[in-house]
């Protein structure tokens, strides 16, 4: 196991290793031949390497647009210990208004290269936006309409305040018409604060905020990072983002951690604790841990405690791109509202998502209306299967999943606007806890459109006996004759929506035992209206 771990971090450092043994490429070291990184960062040119020593160097450095690799000597070593001995300060900035530790902004690539180091003390820097005026952006890492590999380094402490803020630890913004591509890998991202104080106005990311930018994201924490705000405040860990009106970036999320980071407002809505994922293309969220994470407001809304996805699509009108959502564990992650509190784990508005193959325990939503627990979707279409849900609570009802205003395996059958049944197959007895029924309606219980669970009343007994395969024929086949006769014959209706084309399942009871190690979940949905 340790060497499973250590693996992917070799790896990079030897990639990396490989540029900087370049025949072309030049080593210049800090403080031995430039007393300051950024001298050394003046001096190079393309393909050269900065290689610093271990100190505390109180800067902030800009690359110039320059494809270079500047690194601690954990980049030749392999040391981890490189990583937290050698530290960017950037505490000391000259400019108040330009207060960020690293800059890249001028048009660099993923081959420009920042690596093994402490990033610290970033205050941010003044940014603005045609449309809405001045953020505050960036307090350790500032990337503008370009990109960069960012990999291995640890990035705390660091401190932004305004009007709006965004992205405390990282922040990376393309207003281009095209899509520059970033690689955030294996960097420990913590203890980050973004405050904004105004009202009308919002705070973005205590950890990291990539907008309008294609990344891919992987084996990160991002932990204990904060966004607090009077009006808006959204994802806390990690924000991936882009423009309602396009370009739409493309994101591969896998493998990291968003552990205990809080989005807190006081008067309007609190987004996704762990991670916003907004107005995007195609985007796979693979492999990680959401754990801890809290959307709170003190006056209003609370969405989404571990994941928040939107789109702003209404049914009926063009899909936004498919979000997967497969082998993540969400687990203790709450929101909380005193209006809407919906999402303890998952949340999707008006989006299109496919979860799978994840477990999702123990998440609560706590709020006046509507509910989910454990996953809470509205103007969605959305598939949900193979998953492990339990143990979530929602004080307004659904507390394993909530649902409404939803399309689903049959969108076009679905009108926009409406209360719609959700119809699952089959469900889930844990010993110890409440039954989680997934049936379809008038079948043992079913989730109304506002997410309410309404059971059947039946024999609490368990019944010992295997899940049985759901009475499924292809559309269209006639009612069976003879012996089986009786089944037709006792519902009818059953069969007359099989005509039309759709699908229903029998509920049966399945229980599994205590020592049991992996249980499955919904098997399948789709919506109907009621």
């Amino acid at each position: 196991m340790k060497r499973s771990h250590l693996l992917p971090f070799s790896l990079c450092a030897l990639a990396l290793f490989a540029i900087v043994h370049d025949s072309s490429a030049t080593i210049r070291r800090v403080p031995s031949q430039y007393p300051a990184i950024q001298l050394a960062i003046d001096a190079s040119v393309n393909g050269d390497t900065v290689l610093v020593t271990d100190g505390t160097y109180y800067e902030n450095i800009r690359f110039k647009g320059k494809r270079i690799v500047v690194a601690s000597t954990y980049l030749t070593t392999n040391d981890t210990s490189h990583i937290q001995n050698t530290i960017i300060d950037g505490s000391h900035a000259t400019n108040p208004d330009s207060g960020s530790v690293v800059y890249f902004n001028a048009g660099e690539d993923t081959n420009s290269v920042l690596c093994g180091f402490t990033i610290t003390g970033g205050s941010g820097t003044n940014w603005y936006l045609v449309q809405d005026g001045w953020y505050r952006e960036g307090g350790g890492i500032f990337c503008e309409s370009g990109a960069a590999r960012i990999v291995r380094n640890i990035i705390t402490r660091n401190r932004i305040q305004g009007s709006t803020a965004d992205g405390a630890g990282v922040w990376a913004v393309n207003t281009t018409t095209s899509l520059p591509y970033l690689i955030l890998e294996r960097n420990l991202i913590t203890d980050n604060i973004a405050r904004a104080d105004s009202l009308g106005v919002g705070v973005t990311a205590g950890g990291a905020v990539l907008f309008s930018i294609s990344a891919r994201i992987i084996g990160n924490v991002f932990e204990r990072d904060t966004a607090v705000s009077k009006w808006y405040a959204s994802g806390a860990g990690l924000a991936f983002q882009g423009f309602p009106q396009g370009p739409y970036p493309l994101g591969f999320i896998q493998g990291n951690i968003f552990r205990d980071n809080i989005a807190s407002t006081v008067l309007r809505g609190a987004f996704g604790g762990g991670m916003v994922v907004e107005h995007t293309g195609p985007v796979t969220i693979s492999d990680n841990l959401f754990e801890g994470n809290v959307a709170v407001s003190a006056n209003s809304l609370g969405h989404g405690g571990g994941l928040w996805i939107g789109d702003a699509y209404l049914p009926g009108t063009t899909a936004p791109a498919r979000k997967l959502i497969v082998r993540n564990r969400f687990l203790r992650n709450r929101t909380q509202g005193t209006d809407w509190g919906t999402g303890g784990g998952i949340e999707l508005d008006g989006t299109v998502a496919t979860i799978t193959q994840n477990e999702i325990s123990e998440n609560t939503a706590v709020g006046t209306y509507y509910g989910g627990g454990g996953i809470w979707a509205i103007r969605s279409a959305f598939r949900i299967e193979n998953n492990i849900i339990v143990r979530n609570h929602a004080s307004a009802g659904g507390g394993g999943v909530a649902a409404r205003d939803v399309a689903g395996r049959h969108p076009r059958r679905v009108p926009a606007g409406g209360r719609h049944v959700v119809r699952l197959r089959g469900h889930l007895d844990l010993p110890g806890e409440p039954h989680q029924r997934r049936c379809a309606p008038g079948a043992g219980g079913r989730v109304d459109g506002l997410g309410g669970v309404r059971p059947r009343q039946r024999d609490p007994r368990p019944r010992r006996r295997a899940l049985r395969g759901p009475a499924v024929a292809p559309p269209g086949t006639p009612p069976p004759s003879g012996s089986s006769s009786r089944r037709a014959a006792h519902s009818p209706s059953r069969w007359r929506r099989w005509s039309r084309g759709r699908r229903w399942s029998r509920c049966a009871r399945l229980s599994f035992p205590a020592s049991a190690t992996l249980l499955p979940s919904i098997t399948s949905v789709a919506l109907c209206p009621s």
